[in-house]
This record gives structure tokens, sequence and C-alpha cells, in this order.
């Protein structure tokens, strides 16, 4: 039997590094992104991805235990899942929900993240500046948000304004701006864990076109969705025989017109997410729609961005209340392993001593009535419809640990 007092000493002959991700789909890129994290000296490298339903507020390509699979066989070591309540939250819970289960593990020594910007002093400074919001700062960014810019221009135009453009140049990428979150995450909750940051290579995070090797997963997304082979190049050839069936984007959509087409706008304001009037226009849109795409456009307006749409929408199909939110940002948190190396798999009672929060490798493990697995589950049942053919319901108790 391993002693917690020997797990502690064993961990410090050892670097363990953690990567927050949703390899949707995993490509060459995150390939790349394992590979510098083993050259910054990790021994052992804990991912861990969301769910089936991403922060973007979309239905993954592929179901969260084939991206696992994926990940395990390109270079991660454990495969932990976020909950899919972080996992379709906004950039700071997402952030905060990632570190704080990574802190809970007690081993973890550094946290790896991809970014355009790779000069750590400067990502430091800026997301400092960022958790004190100085007075000038806040009056400078309502200035900008009441000339009509959104909160994302308006805040970089602040920063810019105040302090410089070297410190505001993070907040104009998706991957700067998630590491921003991750550093005050990490410095909220006093935690021991030290960033590194791997530059980030290859296409823009939003590039929808195909661009060689190293494409956006948006543009594989695309490319997979679309039928077509271009996708092949972009992805490690051991994972070929993984992508079949990718779930379409637009699969959730006649999900969404039977929620909006019989319910009212006041029920759709209790939904977590919508606000500032958004039930209106989105059960407004709701009736007229005749295609997600369509949908959409007609949502989307400067006040209310795309991510937020969507990750709204998703919340409606998921029965993600107001109310709902409350009880799952109290409920107790854990670590759900998805998969392990087997050569790593002797680790795992080593982790089991070091962790402070529950270390969980079947669903049969749960405790009963957290809102946070209960939510899980559900949202597998429910993505499980949207696969080519569908899939049965339970999967997160009849799909065991993934060992490869």
């Amino acid at each position: 039997m391993i002693s917690r007092a020997f797990a502690k000493e064993f961990w410090k002959f050892m670097k363990i590094s953690a990567v927050i991700a949703e390899y949707n789909p995993f490509h060459l890129g995150h390939a790349l992104h394992l590979s510098r994290t083993r050259e910054l000296g990790a021994d052992k490298i804990i991912v861990i991805m969301s769910g089936n339903f991403t922060q973007r507020g979309e239905a993954a390509v592929f179901d969260k235990f084939t991206r696992a699979a994926c990940a395990l066989k390109c270079g991660a070591d454990f495969v932990l899942e976020l909950p899919t309540f972080f996992a379709l939250s906004p950039a700071q819970r997402f952030a905060e929900g990632a570190i704080r289960i990574l802190d809970g593990l007690g081993c973890v020594d550094s946290l790896s993240f991809g970014s355009e910007i790779a000069d750590l002093p400067t990502l430091l400074q800026t997301a400092d500046l960022l958790s004190q919001e100085p007075e000038a700062y806040r009056s400078c960014l309502r200035s900008y948000l009441t000339a009509g810019n959104s909160f994302p221009a308006a805040r970089q135009k602040a920063f810019c304004q105040l302090y410089g453009e070297e410190l505001a140049a993070p907040l104009g990428s998706p991957n700067c701006i998630l590491a921003l979150e991750y550093l005050q995450a990490l410095s909220r909750i006093s935690s021991k864990i030290q960033p590194e940051v791997v530059l980030r290579e290859g296409s823009a995070y939003l590039s929808s076109t195909m661009q060689g090797a190293l494409s956006s997963a948006l543009a594989i997304r695309a490319d997979l969705r679309a039928g077509s082979q271009a996708w092949q190049r972009s992805v490690p050839p051991a994972l070929l025989e993984f992508y079949r069936n990718p779930v379409s984007e637009d699969s959730i959509f006649p999900h969404l017109l039977y929620q909006l087409r019989h319910t009212s706008a006041q029920s759709l304001g209790q939904i977590s997410g919508i606000q500032e009037g958004l039930e209106h226009k989105i059960w407004q849109d709701g009736q007229m729609a005749e295609s997600y795409e369509n949908l959409l456009a007609r949502i989307k307006s400067k006040r209310y961005p795309m991510a937020r749409i969507k990750r709204a929408l998703c919340s409606l199909l998921l029965g993600i209340t107001k109310q709902a939110e409350q009880a799952l940002t109290r409920a107790p948190l854990y670590a759900r392993v998805l998969g392990v190396k087997r050569e790593s798999i002797s680790l795992l009672s080593l982790l089991s001593k070091t962790a402070r929060i529950p270390l969980l490798c079947s669903a049969k493990e749960f405790p009963a009535q957290n809102p946070l697995f209960e939510l899980d589950t559900w949202a597998m049942d429910f993505y499980s419809t949207l696969q080519t053919p569908p899939l049965p319901a339970g999967r997160d108790y009849t799909q065991g640990l993934l060992i490869l």
C-alpha cells in the first residue's frame, strides 16, 4: 500500500505538466504542443479536456471518448474530463474550473498552454492589470462601451490607450485571452502550479480554410464535415481511423426549433447566459429561422457575440437554468479520468494519494446527486442522439476507462 507521504516524495522526482484542451479534433498543432511540453521537462502530461460540448458553444465533432483516445495516442499520459458546466462557460469560468481541478490533484507542477504571444512576463503583467481593474481602466472601458464597441474590442482599446500596444496585444487573440484567464485563475486560488507558455504555430485560431499541415481546428472541422480529404494532412496519421462520422454543427437545430417553438420568451430568460433582453430576440428569431446558420445570423449583433449565443443555445438544450447554475457552481469538484496510457497506469494509485479531490475512474464511483456529474451524463446521452447512427444512452456507465 502506497502511503500519502511516499506519494508526495515520489512526485518530487518527476515533473508533472498539465494542459487544458478541447482537441476538437486533435491535430498536428496539438501534437506539437505536447512535444514542446516534453521538451520543457515534463515527465508526465495530464490533459483536462472538454467533454461533448465546447467553450465555443458547439457539439464536439467527435465524442469525448474518441478525443481522449486520440490524445493518449499522441503524447498525453492522462486525460481528465472538464465538466460540461465549465466547458460551456465564458472564458473566466472555463479557466477557473479547469485550474481548480488541476490544483486539486496535488501533484501538478506546471501548466503548459499555447499562445500567439510567448512572452510570459507580458502575459503576466496584462493578467495582473485585468485582475486589479484600476479605476482609470474601468472608466476608459466604459467610454469605449458607450461608444458602441463590443466588450472585447472596448477592453483592448482601453488597454492600448492606457498601457500601450504591447500589453494590449494579448487581448486580440482567443488563445492569448484564455492564457490570461489561466494566469488570473492561478493567482486567485494561490496555486503553486507554474505557468509555461509555448508559442502557437500555424494558422490563426479562427482561420476557416485549410492551410497545410498546421491548419486550425475550425478549418479541419469544416473540411471533415464537408466530406473532403484535405484534413488528413493536418492530423497525426495514427488518428485517421478515429475520424469517422463527424457530428455536424447544425445537428442540434431540430432540437433547438422544438425548444424555441414551445417555450415562452419569459422561460428563455431563466436559462443560463440569457439576459439583457436576449430572450426576446432568441424567441422571436426562433419562430422564423429556417436553418441553424440562419438562426445564428438573425440573433448575432455587436451586443451578443456568436460564442455567447451558441453557449446560451446549448444551455437551453441541456436545461442549464440560472437556478441550476447556482447549484452547479457550489457542487463539489472531482477529477474524472477518461483514459490513461498503459505505461502510466501505475501512477493512478500515486495520484489518488496526492489528490485533495475525488479521483474517479468509473461513473459508478461518483457520489449520488452531484449536479456536475448529472449534467455530464445528460450531455453524453443527448450528444449520443446527434451521432450517426444514434448511440444508446448511459454510455458514461457502459464505457470503461480507456487504457492505451
